[in-house]
């Protein structure tokens, strides 16, 4: 995220976060997030943006037209690192996926 997004302390709505992700099971938590008004109960406005891709995502945190994004877990160490794209200053806060999610449903519902 670059520093002149980050909320203040105040607890005041800041500046708009532009939030990109790629519509995968993994996003759920940020698209439920901004649904159920979590991110503006934390002083958080929040533009979930939907990308086509990984690439997208890095190019648009790469030109800033992105602030922050849900992205697989090398591209914030590779845009840093510069491979691949132009060299990026990343910050990786947290992981929402270690490859395990899923929906599942029950049987019955699907064939009654």
């Amino acid at each position: 995220m670059h520093k002149k997004t980050q909320s203040s302390r105040s607890g005041r709505a800041s500046q708009l976060l532009r939030l990109g992700f790629v519509p995968l099971t993994d996003c759920a938590p940020l698209v439920m997030a901004k649904e159920l008004g979590l991110f503006l109960k934390h002083g958080l406005r929040v533009d979930l943006r939907r990308e086509l891709g990984w690439a997208t995502i890095r190019d648009k945190v790469v030109y800033r037209e992105l602030d922050a994004a849900h992205a697989v877990v090398g591209m914030p160490f590779a845009a840093t690192l510069g491979l691949g794209s132009l060299q990026c200053d990343c910050l990786t806060a947290l992981v929402l996926n270690q490859h395990g999610n899923a929906i599942t449903l029950s049987a019955w519902r699907i064939y009654p």
